[in-house]
């Protein structure tokens, strides 16, 4: 439990395999974070690894520990530090690249909360949302796809091409689905033989006021969401389940309500992607934020 002026913070994470024969995902959450000097602090992050699970790993047990060491965070310019630390990571996830024969990467969403302020950032498809009201939710982050049209014209830009609107590269590169990303040094300059980056490590960053109309924050892999998002038909005459982000924050508030736990929250939004069928790694991080 994180103690504030106006609030109190309780976490909660869960992770499955799934239907996966390994787990790519990481996750990390700290609090009071050393060398803070405006308040306390707390910082989370979820970790969506493809092509093995070793930036991830290094994204989870490093990124923190880079941001709080810089000193734009000491000085208390947490966008700038959260934009250093990003880049910082991506030259340590290059280099362990270039000197080994692991070629992974990771998506990232990840927040730091300093007394009522809170900055998100991501890079691909995981996300972080928010309750609007008590039965509806807003996404905070961006998911970065190549078809989008800002995502797709630097992609051009730097030499690529998207191939169906699914991913990009030489004909030799798989297709790839997020644009944006730490690791995966075969789409990154000058390794993928071209002018610039085809997977772009700059992260989307954003600050918030935290008020009591954000009760709580619902941090996710792409696992999570692709199935949060999406309606699903029946087959067979039963019910497959039908959820979104409005339906999670409604069941986060539900159980905030009755005072339960935000692991057990975290654990049925998991179980929920599960059932209504993912094929991937999920891992969820619930926060809550107690006011008073």
């Amino acid at each position: 439990m994180i103690r504030h002026n106006c609030f109190t913070i309780e976490f909660g994470c869960k992770c499955l395999t799934g239907r996966r024969h390994t787990m790519e995902d990481r996750h990390y959450g700290m609090s009071n974070l050393p060398g803070c000097t405006t308040g306390p602090s707390a910082f989370f992050g979820v970790y969506d690894g493809h092509a093995g699970p070793e930036t991830a790993e290094l994204a989870a047990n490093r990124l923190h520990n880079i941001l709080i060491s810089c000193t734009p965070f000491q000085e208390g310019r947490y966008a700038e530090a959260l934009e250093c630390s990003f880049s910082d990571l991506e030259k340590e996830a290059i280099d362990v690249s270039e000197k080994s024969p692991y070629h992974s990467g990771t998506t990232v969403v990840v927040i730091l909360i300093v007394g009522n302020k809170m900055w998100v950032a991501n890079l691909g498809d995981c996300e972080a949302v928010i309750p609007e009201s008590r039965t509806t939710g807003r996404r905070i982050s961006v998911v970065h796809r190549p078809q989008d049209p800002s995502e797709k014209q630097r992609i051009e830009d730097a030499g690529g091409f998207v191939i169906s609107s699914r991913g990009f590269g030489a004909s030799f590169w798989p297709a790839c689905t997020i644009s944006r990303s730490l690791g995966d040094i075969e789409y990154k300059y000058p390794h993928n033989r071209a002018i610039g980056h085809f997977i772009s490590p700059v992260p989307y960053i954003k600050e918030f006021t935290l008020t009591p109309e954000i009760p709580f924050i619902i941090l996710g892999c792409d696992g999570l969401w692709d199935f949060v998002n999406e309606t699903y038909s029946t087959s067979n005459n039963k019910p497959t389940p039908q959820i979104t982000h409005d339906n999670a924050v409604e069941l986060c508030t539900q159980h905030k309500d009755a005072h339960l736990q935000a692991e057990e929250s975290a654990g049925i939004l998991v179980q929920a992607a599960i059932d209504a069928g993912s094929m991937d790694n999920v891992t969820c991080i619930v926060v809550h934020l107690n006011w008073h």
